[in-house]
């Protein structure tokens, strides 16, 4: 498809139909901003007139992009807004009121426990929709970071071994040292030890 929504299009004059649906007729011929997409129609106007003459039915009835315009450049902030909210790729977050949990973030996208792309669950976030960080689990063979009983940093690799869960489970399994160092006194309490200082 040549044109999205937002782009300002010269519109074909449209044929003398009656005296009264010419009326409705006199957008055609001039400059509009496409509003909305469906399918292969472009929807011209923000109110509804009647015969649906508020729509442009197919790109034939495109002259193409007006005089002088060039298409817009957008900038994509949802990567810099989940950012800001804490998340950043591969996270798994469960949103509040929704059935398809886990979601997962990728390329800035949430895909939903089936593996399809949910934006109105993405829409729904990025408006304050609550949701719950899940810890991360790396995959079988995976390097992960975890704090020992002495509050030592730690590597290992998952092998689906009961102490991967565990460390899982109680949330002491991170993806990087400085993650794990930065939780290390939240684990330590959750395993109710003491830091000597």
């Amino acid at each position: 498809m040549k044109y999205k929504v937002g782009d300002r299009v010269r519109v074909k004059e449209k044929p003398y139909y009656s005296e009264n649906a010419n009326k409705y007729l006199q957008h055609y011929g001039g400059v509009l901003t496409i509003k909305k997409i469906i399918g292969t129609c472009f929807r011209m106007l923000e109110k509804s007139i009647p015969y649906g003459f508020d729509w442009v039915w197919s790109e034939d009835e495109i002259a193409g992009l007006a005089e002088g315009e060039t298409k817009m450049i957008r900038k994509n902030y949802i990567p810099e807004t989940l950012e800001m909210m804490g998340l950043h790729e591969d996270m798994q977050i469960n949103i509040a009121g929704n059935f398809r949990n886990p979601y997962t973030i990728k390329n800035s996208e949430l895909f939903d426990c089936c593996g399809d792309v949910s934006n109105n669950a993405l829409f729904g976030l990025l408006v304050g929709g609550e949701y719950a960080i899940l810890p991360w689990e790396p995959r079988k063979g995976e390097y992960y970071y975890y704090v020992n009983a002495k509050g030592y940093i730690r590597t290992d690799y998952s092998g689906d071994c009961m102490f991967d869960y565990m460390a899982v489970y109680c949330g002491n399994c991170f993806r990087t040292r400085e993650e794990a160092e930065a939780n290390k006194s939240e684990v330590l309490k959750k395993l109710e030890i003491e830091v000597e200082q």
